[in-house]
């Protein structure tokens, strides 16, 4: 058994040219190997910021082009002009705005209270309206000018990504939807909250309860949070920032995950060696041949990349802070309002018009925590997507000390130079650093909250 053992994995002898041949054979496949990750055909960072330069002075110099960052609103003429009124509205867009939200708000409040569903709930609600009329006069005035970040990023993009990205943004008013499952989720909840808040009106039409102020705010919350921002000529769309937020942002991040480089490998005579990555008949002797990485250039890639980060992130700090502060507010004030509702049910006994309400606030209640959630997500994911350039340059030091160790202090210095880089970089607002850490201790604090106010309802209940 020993023999045969010793047989198996017995090594061929070889000649000293064979043992030479193998050694070139291995080094080859152990040059692909390493260099596959490490030198795709990618566009560096500094190379696609020069492409969007260039783009932008073409767009600039095109006589018919008027305003050149409208083609980055939107695909379709009529989401160009919401997303313009939301993101760079003029003065008169601004007066439209706000009276069509202190109406919305007014409505909204007085629709919910009237039909019954308790003061907090209906607080929650004119919160609702209030955050996004906040969103846009946080975001306002950074979308200006045609060459502010969210656009330069949109003309790296390739064309079809981009024309991709852009047609998502037309769907109004916005939900955030990737996935068909999120599509049906959000959809059906939706019907449900429709079916159920309208059930309870007709339940209420002839009740005493249900003031003339009712029947007036009923119908306008409808009108003007439903049938408006749809209809296409209608300049305001209803929480559309969030949705080019989470789109945009969602693009950055895989640019910054796959499309785009940081490192170029180069042969020693300088020349680019991505086109010899997988030649078979590469002479890895031949000096031309040897791979280097030009660490010149990635410091600049890096800072490109850092700095855009850092721009993006002060376009939307104000809309992320208090748009999305008053949001959280607001979903707190439904989730209490909802559970309040379910109090009540059970107190006074199941009833039809408990049922919906239970139905339609718990409803709308699901539906902002999912857009809480997404939102802050997006964030986070830009974040995320930094703090794995050290987990990338790790690798690439490592590669580094196997085909190239006359090059091992650099790659030291430069892994050292990102990794304190990245320490205060990512998505940031006002000062705070978004991430999923931060949304876990977010997260851990409002269940304790809810726990405690479940708690408290529950001993008032059996009071």
């Amino acid at each position: 058994m020993e023999r045969s053992g010793a047989k198996k994995y017995a090594v061929t002898e070889l000649t000293t040219n064979n043992t030479g041949s193998m050694s070139m054979k291995n080094r080859k496949r152990r040059s692909s190997v390493l260099f596959d990750k490490f030198t795709e055909r990618k566009l560096s960072w500094m190379k696609a910021m020069e492409k969007a330069n260039t783009t932008l002075q073409k767009e600039r110099q095109n006589a018919n082009e008027k305003n050149s960052k409208n083609k980055y609103f939107g695909y379709s003429k009529f989401s160009k002009r919401k997303m313009q009124v939301a993101l760079a509205p003029s003065c008169c867009d601004q007066v439209l705005q706000t009276s069509y939200y202190v109406s919305l708000t007014t409505c909204s409040f007085s629709a919910f209270y009237f039909l019954n569903f308790g003061l907090l709930f209906s607080f929650g609600m004119g919160l609702v309206t209030i955050n996004l009329y906040i969103k846009t006069i946080t975001t306002g005035n950074n979308f200006r000018k045609d060459d502010s970040a969210p656009f330069q990023i949109l003309r790296m993009m390739d064309e079809k990504d981009r024309s991709k990205m852009l047609k998502k943004i037309d769907v109004a008013p916005a939900f955030i939807m990737d996935t068909k499952v999120q599509e049906y989720l959000i959809v059906t909840n939706q019907m449900l909250f429709v079916a159920s808040t309208v059930g309870i009106y007709v339940l209420l039409f002839n009740s005493p309860s249900l003031t003339l102020v009712g029947h007036v705010a009923f119908y306008g919350f409808w009108v003007l949070f439903l049938i408006l921002p749809r209809i296409p000529v209608f300049p305001i769309g209803t929480g559309i920032e969030s949705d080019y937020f989470y789109h945009v942002t969602k693009a950055f991040t895989k640019m910054i995950n796959k499309d785009f480089a940081i490192w170029e490998m180069e042969g020693s005579s300088g020349k680019a060696s991505f086109d010899t990555t997988n030649n078979a008949d590469v002479d890895l002797e031949n000096d031309d041949s040897r791979r280097h990485v030009n660490f010149e250039q990635a410091y600049e890639n890096f800072h490109v990349l850092i700095e855009l980060v850092e721009q993006y992130s002060s376009c939307f700090a104000g809309y992320f802070f208090y748009a999305e502060f008053t949001l959280l507010v607001a979903t707190v004030f439904l989730g209490v309002g909802a559970g309040d509702n379910m109090f009540k049910l059970v107190r006074d006994g199941f009833t039809l018009l408990g049922i919906f309400r239970v139905i339609s606030s718990s409803m709308f209640f699901f539906m902002y925590v999912f857009i809480c959630k997404v939102v802050f997500s997006a964030a986070a994911s830009i974040t995320k997507a930094i703090s794995k350039l050290k987990h990338r340059t790790h690798k690439l030091d490592a590669v580094i000390s196997v085909i190239d160790p006359s090059s091992i202090d650099k790659s030291k210095k430069f892994y050292d130079h990102v990794c304190e880089g990245i320490k205060l970089s990512g998505f940031r607002s006002m000062g705070i650093i978004i991430s999923n850490s931060l949304g876990a201790k977010l997260g851990y604090g409002a269940l304790t909250l809810l726990s405690t106010i479940v708690m408290v309802a529950m001993k008032y209940v059996e009071l």
